[in-house]
């Protein structure tokens, strides 16, 4: 087993999704469900610790009969962002901002109600790495860090002056115990496969764990100043194997099929396409040269892709 060392520098990119009071993620075609952004400046973990109560005795005479400290327990991270600009649906999902509408119905500003802020969302952030070359064939290296359950925060002060740049930050945001994350709805990472493709995390994340910092090969999503849906995904695609001749009857299960228009099977259209459910599509496979192929389920606002999901014999 050997270990891999490296210098995390330099954030590129930055994606919140919305989740609910238990940290489940939203269901595939759920409306603003999360956003990557590039626009920010800096964000600051700082942990919160409880220190190990001191157990101290003295005999009669003063002299110390028990001297022990017990170790200190991390609770949370705390979390506060710098942001570079104004964008209200980031500022709605991480803190009490609340999206304000122009009368075309789009996100024009932000508002801020009182109250309890009680907004639950997860964070992955994108780095550099210093002075590491990328691996043979890779076009991204750079490090991934994940908080999967954070309670959102406030905005902080906003200073408005004639020389500055207005500034935005969130403050008072904090990581959840009891993470419903597992190995994540996102493909963030290479497989062990023998051709190596996106997957999710190679093994579920304890419910306890607050904070993931790993290295990565595969590109952070690409930015957008509007939030979207969370995409469909694949769970299973059975049988996983046919004829390279095609006419295989296949079933996809998975989450968000609802409104999908069609199935390929390496950049081939399947036929005989059917949406069961939103959880269920029957589709035959089209010809193909013998191999493993991605499958891809089309729908509008994002596909769902299993890469080498199917393999032609």
């Amino acid at each position: 087993m050997a270990t891999k060392c490296y210098k995390p520098i330099l954030g590129k990119r930055l994606r919140v999704t919305a989740l609910d009071g238990c940290g489940n993620v939203p269901a595939a075609a759920t409306v603003d469900s999360l956003i990557v952004v590039e626009g920010f400046i800096s964000v600051t973990l700082s942990s919160e610790v409880d220190d190990g109560a001191e157990i101290i005795t003295k005999t009669a005479n003063g002299a110390l009969c028990v001297n022990e400290k017990l170790s200190p327990n991390f609770k949370r991270f705390t979390a506060e962002v710098e942001f570079c600009g104004v964008n209200p649906s980031l500022l709605s999902f991480m803190t009490n901002a609340e999206v304000y509408l122009d009368s075309a119905d789009d996100v024009a500003g932000f508002t801020v109600p009182e109250g309890f802020v009680d907004k639950k969302f997860a964070l992955e952030l994108w780095t550099g790495l210093s002075g590491e070359a990328c691996p043979s064939g890779a076009a991204f290296y750079g490090g991934y860090l994940l908080l999967p359950f954070m309670n959102a925060g406030v905005l902080g002060n906003i200073e408005v002056t004639g020389e500055d740049a207005i500034s935005f930050s969130m403050t008072g945001a904090y990581t959840v115990g009891g993470n419903a994350w597992g190995v994540g709805p996102y493909n963030v990472v290479l497989d062990d496969s023998v051709t190596p493709v996106p997957g999710p995390l190679p093994t579920a994340l304890d419910s306890l764990d607050h904070l993931l910092l790993i290295d990565t090969e595969v590109a952070p999503p690409t930015a957008s100043c509007s939030p979207y849906p969370m995409p469909p995904y694949i769970t299973l695609i059975s049988p996983a194997t046919g004829a390279a001749a095609g006419s295989t009857a296949v079933t996809i299960t998975g989450v968000g099929f609802t409104g999908a228009t069609g199935v390929t099977f390496g950049g081939s259209a399947g036929t005989s396409f059917t949406v069961v459910s939103d959880t269920s599509i029957t589709v035959t496979t089209p010809a193909h040269a013998a191999g493993a192929v991605d499958v891809v389920v089309t729908k509008s606002g994002g596909n769902a892709t299993e890469y080498n999901g199917f393999t032609y014999t």
